[in-house]
């Protein structure tokens, strides 16, 4: 969803922006034929479509930038999640991986079923967020 905001972002500031300087171009083209032309002579009343198209622009403008730096943040905000969750998972898997080997080492037949446990735990999580990774690739 990200992604796809970010490329009808990337759309407006490219093509629609484009479409809208040439429209505001060709206002201001309007606006000194008229100007030149003896008859019309009224230059407050011409002015005032192309004042309200810059005022417009301007809006629009600043709408985009806002968007583009949310995005940005938001883009920021999911890949420092990540970042995080793959911190975490390694460090449960380091942990897990400790445990065993405490396990292999004091061969303490007690904690046979809690090592079993966390490892099944481990499986769940690995599971999950290689669904979630395919997820997130398939979004990028």
């Amino acid at each position: 969803m990200l992604v796809n905001f970010e490329a009808k972002l990337e759309n407006v500031k490219t093509v629609e922006k484009q479409r809208l300087m040439e429209e505001y171009s060709d206002m201001i083209e309007w606006l000194m034929l008229l100007n030149r032309n003896p008859r019309q002579r009224q230059l407050e009343e011409n002015m005032k479509p192309v004042t309200i198209a810059y005022g417009y622009i301007d809006e629009i403008v600043q709408i985009v930038e806002g968007s583009e730096q949310k995005l940005k943040q938001d883009r920021n905000e999911i890949e420092n999640g990540l970042m995080d969750q793959v911190k975490n998972f390694q460090k449960e898997i380091d942990e897990t991986k400790k445990n065993v080997t405490d396990y292999k080492d004091h061969n303490n037949q007690k904690k046979v079923d809690e090592y079993r446990r966390n490892i099944d735990e481990i499986k769940t999580k690995l599971s999950l967020l290689s669904k979630e990774m395919i997820h997130i690739n398939e979004q990028q």
